[in-house]
């Protein structure tokens, strides 16, 4: 609907779109899982239906997130598919049912090698320089705006670290660290920073090194879970592929932006798929996938008794503090009103204090 220009885009404006997250580059991440985990599910499908509908929903979020214009989601993908295609022609290239597959796996990875090198010869082209998603590919360089920026904030992020190495500033308390050290260079762009947009500094100031490593130990884990799976053949080669590659490239978008609640939602969920598998001993291997399976009476009970749990935490922490939120905004626009801004303005306030949730604040003077 942004892209046909029905719905405008929240941050993207009429250039990029951003779904409902509200951000073209978080929506480029969270699109990166879900692409992988559509190829997962058109390789183990076995119903023709099946397969048509999971490689449809990929190439389109491929599409789609072409229209995000994300330059750290395309660094990604040009950096992890070729590694994809290069790996998965060794490992079937004795296969002659792969016949057809591989034909397409070659002809993409020449075009990642081609488009690249026409891309460089027209960008400079009128049509190229007014397109507002080849644009920006075209005018990426060190030296501009955004790319620049980086560099001043991942150089923040470093003095941030040396001065708390080892637990770090806490979590949400980079804008310390930003105000703190900030660099003149970033006078043109927004006024505070609250990330380093950098996965690695973010979790150096965050936790210090032992949250880095921590975090970093998500990864080491997932790994040694993969690989070992796909030795004693729990998982098929194809897929064994996709779980290889899909985190590597969200790593190395992240090196260029930062986790978020989306985000979080799929990663986590692709460690739990992984976490499921039970991996079998070396001395009684078996070629099928085992998942564990929980006593369904008891999910039941958890299912139910989460669920109502979740509903309650969810009205005190989620519901009122969004009409709360309301409230101020409706607030905020009544002082432009043409009839009694002051006593609208006072209703809105009185409103979203009366929600009585954590955005209250009590001040008292002596």
């Amino acid at each position: 609907l942004q892209l046909l220009g029905i719905k405008e885009a929240i941050q993207g404006g009429g250039v990029r779109i951003d779904g409902t997250i509200g951000n073209p580059t978080y929506l480029a991440i969270y699109l990166t899982l879900i692409i992988g985990i559509s190829f997962i599910l058109f390789f183990n499908s076995t119903k023709l239906w099946q397969k048509r509908f999971y490689l449809g929903s990929a190439l389109f979020l491929i599409f789609i997130m072409f229209f995000t214009a994300s330059r750290g989601a395309a660094v990604a993908w040009a950096i992890t598919l070729p590694i994809f295609l290069i790996l998965y022609l060794s490992i079937f290239r004795n296969e002659a049912k792969e016949k057809i597959f591989k034909r397409i796996a070659a002809i993409i990875l020449a075009a990642i090698v081609i488009i690249p090198i026409l891309f460089l010869l027209i960008k400079n082209q009128n049509w190229v320089k007014e397109h507002p998603v080849l644009s920006r590919f075209a005018n990426l360089s060190l030296s501009e705006q955004t790319v620049r920026s980086r560099f001043f904030m991942w150089g923040i992020g470093i003095q941030g670290f040396l001065e708390r190495p080892i637990l770090g500033w806490g979590q949400e308390n980079f804008i310390q660290v930003f105000s703190k050290h900030f660099h003149p260079g970033l006078y043109d762009q927004e006024p505070w920073f609250d990330r380093a947009h950098n996965i690695i500094f973010d979790w150096l100031n965050n936790a210090g090194i032992l949250g880095l490593l921590s975090y970093l130990a998500l990864f080491a884990t997932y790994f040694v879970v993969v690989i070992k799976g796909y030795r004693q053949k729990i998982i098929e080669s194809k897929e064994w592929l996709v779980l290889l590659i899909l985190p590597i490239t969200y790593f190395i978008q992240n090196l260029f932006v930062f986790d978020n609640f989306n985000t979080y939602l799929v990663f986590f969920t692709l460690l739990a798929y992984v976490n499921s598998w039970e991996v079998p001993s070396s001395e009684s291997r078996k070629s099928e996938r085992q998942i564990n399976a929980p006593n369904t009476s008891f999910s039941l009970i958890v299912l139910i008794v989460g669920f109502l749990a979740t509903c309650f935490i969810l009205y005190f922490t989620a519901i009122k503090p969004i009409a709360q939120a309301r409230a101020i905004i409706s607030g905020l626009s009544a002082t432009a009103s043409s009839e009694d801004p002051v006593g609208k303005t006072l209703e809105a306030f009185d409103k979203a204090l009366s929600y009585n949730t954590f955005g209250n604040a009590t001040q008292h003077f002596a």
